[in-house]
Order: C-alpha cells, then sequence, then structure tokens
C-alpha cells in the first residue's frame, strides 16, 4: 500500500510487508503471521488517550513494580481503549479526523504487539477501515483543490477580458468551496488566498467602470420609469413594469454596487408616482376580493341550508340538479378570491357538493340506464330497417324526453349525448339520403316540365297550320302534366306559370287562328251580302246585264263555300233583275226584312253600348231586360253564349236576311256598321 500523506506533510504508517527479527523475538515467526507489527513512529509524538507512560509502564519487565500478570492486563486495558477510540471514529459520518487517527495510531506503535492476537487483528481492521476512508477523503480534497485552481484561472481569464461579474461569482465559490473543504491544509489555503488577492486590484478598477456604467443604466431606468406615467396603460402592466424595474435596480445592488443615496431616492420616488393611478384599481381589486369572498360564504350557506331543508324522500330533482350547476357556475365567477380564505371555501364548498351527489346518485344512475335504453331503442330502429316515418317519430319522442332530471358528471354526459346523437344522426341520414334522392327525382321532374314548357314554346313559334295541327299534343300535353311528379319548391310557382303563361299563349294562339278564319268567312259573307244589296238595289235601273256579269263575277271570286241563305238571297236578286220587274209580294218581304234587321241592329247596339235611334227606346229597355234575365239564369245554371260568339251570329243573321227597301237599306247599313265597329273597337 502506499504512503498517505496530507497536504500538510503528515504521514500515515503504512502496513509493513514483511516481519522483522525484533517482532519474531517477541512472538516468534507463528503469531506475527496473522499479527502485523505496528509501523514506528517517532517517540516524541503524543499517543491520543492512552498516554506513552501508560505505555512504558505496561512494557515494563516484571518483578519491577507489578507482576508478569498485572502488566499483560495494562497492555490488553490500553489495547481495549484505542479499539474503543478506532471503532468512535469510525461511527463518524462524513470526514473522519485525520489528525485523530495520526494518534490513535501513534497509540498503537506505542503499545507494541504486547496484546493478544484477536485484539491485535480488530485493531489492525478497524485501522485499516479508517486508513481506506482517510484515502478516500484525500482524493476527494486533491481533486477540490484541482477544481478550486481552475476556477482562479477563470476568474483571472474574466478579469483580463473586462467581465466582473463572472468573475466575482467565481470568487465567491471559490471562498465557499474553501470553507468546505475538510482538513485543508495552510499551504493550499494561503495559495488560495493569495491567489484571490492578487485579482482584487483588477476586480476594484473594473467595479469603478461598472459602476459608472451601472450608474448610467440606473438614469435610464429613472427616465423609463418617469416615461411611464405618460403612458396610458392598464394598471396591471403598468404594476408589472414598475415592479420589474425594481426588481432590475435591486439585481444591481446584489452585485455590490449599491447606488448612491440620492440616486435611491430619486428612483423611489419616480416609482411610487408612477404607481398612484394603480393604487385605485388594487384598491378596487381588494374590494372585489372581499365581495366575492362574502358572496362564496353566502352560496355555501345557501347550499347547506338546501341540503338541510329539502325533503329527500320524493325531492324535486331537477330544481335541486339545476342548484347544484348553477353553483359551480357562481363559484367559477367568483374570482379573484382572498388566498387565505380560498382554500377554506373551497373545502367548504366540495363538503356540501359532495353531500347533493351522494344523496343524487341513485336518482343519477337511473337517468343514466334511462338515457343508454333510448339510445339503444334508436340502435335497433337502425338494425332493424324500420319504417323511416316510425323511427324518425321515435327519435323525436326521445329527443323531447332527453334532459334528464339528474346530470352525470361532464365526461358521462359528454359521452351519453354523443352517442345518443350518432344514433339520431343515423336516423336522420337515412332522412337525408332519401330527401336527396327525392331533389334528384325532383331536379329531373324540373327538366321534364322545362322540356314540355319549351314544347309549347317550339310550336307557339311555328305557323298557324303547325300550330292548329297541334291541338291534340298540346292537350294531351296538358293532361299528362300533374303526372309528371314534384318539383323543387323554389322553382315550382316559375315552372307552373312559364306552363300556364305557355298554355294561355296557345289558346291565344288558337283562337286568333280561329277567329281569323271566322272573320274571312265572314269578310265572305259580308261581300256577298253587298254584292246582293247591289243588285237589290239595281232594280228598275238600266244597264243590269252588265252589273249582273259583273258582280257574278266577283260573287265566283268569294269562293266556292257560300251559306244556302246568302246563296237563296243572291239567287232571287239576280232573277228579279234579269226579269227586270219586282214580284209580287216583294214590298211585304222587304218590309219583314227590314223589321227582322232593325232587330239585329238593337241587338248589336245593347251589346256593343252603342246607341239606338229614340224610336226604339222601349224596345231597347225589354231587350235589355230579357238579357239580364237571362244571365242569372245562366249564372245558376251555367253555360250561355259568349258575347263573341253573339256577335258574329247576329252579324250572320244580319247578312243572310233578305232584300230590304233601297232607302231604308241605306239608313240600316250605316246603323249596322256604327253597332259593329262600336263593338269591334
Amino acid at each position: 500500500m502506499s504512503d498517505f500523506k496530507q497536504e500538510s506533510g503528515a504521514a500515515v504508517t503504512p502496513k509493513p510487508q514483511t516481519e522483522t527479527g525484533d517482532s519474531a523475538g517477541r512472538g516468534g515467526a507463528a503469531d506475527n503471521a496473522h499479527t502485523p507489527t505496528p509501523c514506528r513512529q517517532p517517540a516524541d509524538e503524543a499517543a491520543g488517550d492512552v498516554s506513552a507512560a501508560e505505555t512504558t509502564r505496561a512494557e515494563k519487565s516484571p518483578g519491577v513494580d507489578e507482576g508478569e500478570g498485572g502488566a499483560g492486563a495494562l497492555q490488553k486495558e490500553a489495547a481495549q481503549k484505542i479499539l474503543a477510540q478506532i471503532e468512535s471514529l469510525l461511527k463518524t459520518s462524513g470526514t473522519l479526523d485525520e489528525a485523530l487517527f495520526k494518534k490513535i495510531n501513534r497509540s498503537y506503535q506505542a503499545l507494541g504487539n504486547k496484546a493478544d492476537d484477536e485484539l491485535n487483528r480488530n485493531i489492525t481492521r478497524s485501522l485499516e477501515r479508517a486508513r481506506d476512508r482517510i484515502h478516500g477523503q484525500v482524493g476527494r480534497r486533491k481533486k477540490q483543490v484541482e477544481q478550486i485552481r481552475a476556477q482562479l484561472v477563470e476568474s483571472k481569464q474574466a478579469l483580463r477580458s473586462g467581465h466582473l461579474k463572472p468573475a466575482l461569482l467565481l470568487g465567491k465559490r471559490i471562498r465557499r468551496e474553501m470553507g468546505n473543504i475538510p482538513n485543508l491544509s495552510a499551504e493550499h489555503k494561503k495559495e488560495f488566498t493569495d491567489g484571490l488577492d492578487a485579482m482584487q486590484p483588477r476586480i476594484d478598477e473594473l467595479k469603478k467602470w461598472e459602476r459608472w456604467s451601472t450608474n448610467q443604466a440606473r438614469d435610464k431606468l429613472i427616465e423609463t420609469v418617469n416615461a411611464l406615467k405618460e403612458q396610458p396603460q392598464h394598471p396591471v402592466e403598468l404594476a408589472r413594469r414598475i415592479r420589474e424595474a425594481r426588481e432590475t435596480w435591486r439585481n444591481w445592488d446584489k452585485l455590490g454596487d449599491a447606488a448612491p443615496a440620492a440616486l435611491w431616492n430619486k428612483f423611489n420616488q419616480a416609482c411610487t408616482e408612477a404607481y398612484e393611478p394603480c393604487k385605485a384599481h388594487f384598491e378596487q381589486r381588494a374590494k372585489t376580493v372581499d365581495a366575492n369572498a362574502r358572496e362564496y360564504e353566502r352560496l355555501c350557506e345557501n347550499l347547506e341550508r338546501t341540503f338541510a331543508a329539502t325533503e329527500w324522500r320524493k325531492p324535486p330533482w331537477r330544481e335541486v340538479d339545476e342548484l347544484v350547476h348553477k353553483s359551480f357556475h357562481q363559484r367559477r365567477k367568483l374570482r379573484p378570491l382572498p388566498h387565505k380564505k380560498k382554500k377554506l371555501l373551497d373545502r367548504r364548498f366540495a363538503a356540501v357538493t359532495a353531500q347533493f351527489r351522494e344523496a343524487m346518485e341513485r336518482e343519477c344512475e337511473r337517468e343514466r340506464k334511462r338515457r343508454e335504453r333510448a339510445i339503444a331503442a334508436i340502435r335497433a330502429l337502425d338494425d332493424a330497417k324500420a319504417d323511416l316515418k316510425t323511427a324518425l317519430d321515435t327519435v323525436k319522442a326521445e329527443q323531447a324526453r332527453w334532459r334528464p332530471t339528474v346530470r352525470s358528471k361532464p365526461a358521462v354526459e359528454n359521452r351519453l349525448w354523443g352517442e345518443f346523437r350518432a344514433a339520431c344522426d343515423a336516423v336522420f341520414d337515412k332522412r337525408k339520403q332519401q330527401q336527396q334522392e327525392a331533389r334528384r327525382t325532383e331536379r329531373e321532374n324540373l327538366a321534364a316540365r322545362n322540356k314540355v314548357c319549351e314544347r309549347i314554346r317550339a310550336i307557339l313559334a311555328g305557323d298557324d297550320d303547325g300550330a292548329n295541327a297541334a291541338r291534340g299534343e298540346v292537350q294531351k300535353i296538358r293532361e299528362t302534366w300533374n303526372e309528371l311528379g314534384a318539383v323543387p319548391r323554389k322553382e315550382r310557382d316559375a315552372v307552373e306559370k312559364k306552363f300556364r303563361a305557355g298554355v294561355r299563349d296557345y289558346e291565344k294562339r288558337l283562337a286568333a287562328i280561329h277567329a281569323a278564319g271566322l272573320r274571312a268567312v265572314d269578310d265572305a259573307l259580308e261581300e256577298r251580302a253587298r254584292l246582293c244589296l247591289a243588285l237589290e238595289n239595281a232594280l228598275g235601273r238600266s244597264a243590269t246585264k252588265m252589273l249582273l256579269k259583273k258582280t257574278r263575277t266577283a260573287w265566283e271570286k268569294c269562293g266556292d263555300e257560300a251559306g244556302t241563305e246568302i246563296t237563296a238571297r243572291f239567287e232571287a236578286a239576280a232573277a228579279r233583275l234579269e226579269e227586270n220587274a219586282a214580284p209580287a209580294g216583294l214590298a211585304g218581304e222587304q218590309q219583314a226584312s227590314l223589321a227582322e234587321k232593325q232587330k239585329i241592329c238593337l241587338h248589336l247596339e245593347v251589346l256593343a253600348g252603342a246607341e239606338s235611334p229614340p224610336e226604339f227606346a222601349a224596345e231597347r229597355l225589354r231587350l235589355q231586360a230579357e238579357r239580364l234575365s237571362g244571365a242569372m239564369g245562366r249564372k245558376g245554371g251555367g253555360g250561355g253564349e259568349s258575347a263573341e260568339e253573339t256577335f258574329r251570329q247576329l252579324c250572320r243573321r244580319y247578312w243572310n236576311g233578305g232584300a230590304v227597301a233601297a232607302d231604308a237599306g241605306a239608313k240600316l247599313e250605316e246603323r249596322f256598321q256604327r253597332a259593329r265597329g262600336g263593338f269591334l273597337t
């Protein structure tokens, strides 16, 4: 084993490797084989608790003062004391006292190998244990010394670089670690102290510069605080910035660079003045805190009073549940609260709400199971492919009953609601699919209806013959229009309006075509009547043959479709003109025709709203009364001709009527044309 050596130079005696002759003389080689001889030390060193005098007395030869047995007893007692001291030293936690170890070791050396073998072995083992621990201490101390030396080098480098703060921190750490190293030698203490003292001039120099720099920074900090007075900001933010400024000032002071008193007073005054706007805010905040605490207490009292007054055999569950949830909501609003009271009030609130929860647990569980059954029932509807209307009615009924009398914990409520909503959505998705299919069908129906409307418009865009020929097609379209199915609601009115407008335009077109055809027939009939009138008025005049020839030519140009009555009138007038003589009874026929045509003219005047000659006033009143009575009868029983049809028939009767005397015929024709024109306009 190598020598154990302290930094101070004191030696720890190693175990010997071999025995000497002196030890063999005392006990022989056999005894010393298992009991090593302690190392020798100078005789003038103290022996600790076992004095050298006692050891000397123990080593005296027998027969001087004591017998041989007495000397052995003294040596054993001294060895036992040494063993006790070593064991006491080993019981020390942490660092061992190295000086005490050396004293004990010297005492054992002075005693020599005069104790019994067992005691020597115990002492030797204890010394070995102590040596091992001290060797560890020495190794750790050497490592700490090297660390301090490295820190000294680092501190010097920081000072050379002008970094004062790291150097000061390292200096504080070195002094702290010097005090924490046990059994540090005086040489090392002097080495480290001298190193720190050597850096002090550079530290003082840097402190002067830093003090100047820090004072500049302090002046800027004072300016910053003064600027806060002019900056509008929230009191909390203002207080935070003032607090940060004070903390910055304190950090500078902690570096050992205390500010002058005048500068500190200036800074403190600036902070005090800047903080003035915050006072009202924090005073109000303090009032709010107190009010919240009182409200919190009232909330707890109300809950406790309600719990005590509730008849729990049949309680109003919804009201109780609402009260508890509302109380939690109110409590969340009661912020801030005084720190000292908050925990007490929270415990009080938790205790009373726990009582409510315990009382409501059974009802809460029952409601949870009820809603789980509702979820299962809706899922069963989806699985069983039930009728959609039945499923929707069931879902709506369960939705109406969903609200529980007592709510579960938020996690349970969220889970139940999520499952319920998913089950309902499955049913609603089916309805959505059905609606989408219906909308698709409606769009197809709309396209078909638009095609029908386009077809009607195409017919209207064609000529009259095509429109007249499409009567059957349009009639079929009208009959099958409602069979095309529903269309989107937004488009329903527009497409119906479009269809009705097309049909109405087509009917107007047909009516116009029909009216044009009738007008053509009426125009031909009117022309034939005019030709008949020309022949009737030419009776008794000259050049009748020439007139008759021209009239027949004009008659043939009117077409082949002539009515029987007008043809008979024309032939009768032509026959009279050829004979150039009036037949017997002509005057009577003319008079009868005049009366008939006067009646027709009166009807036309009433129909057209035109004036009648005064002599026909009474007849007109009678005719108007008859028309009114007939109109009332048709209103009750339906039927009746339109005014246009009546007008057309009257005109035809007038043109088909017989001949009238020339003088009366001219006036009658004028009256007829006036009434006819009044109706047409």
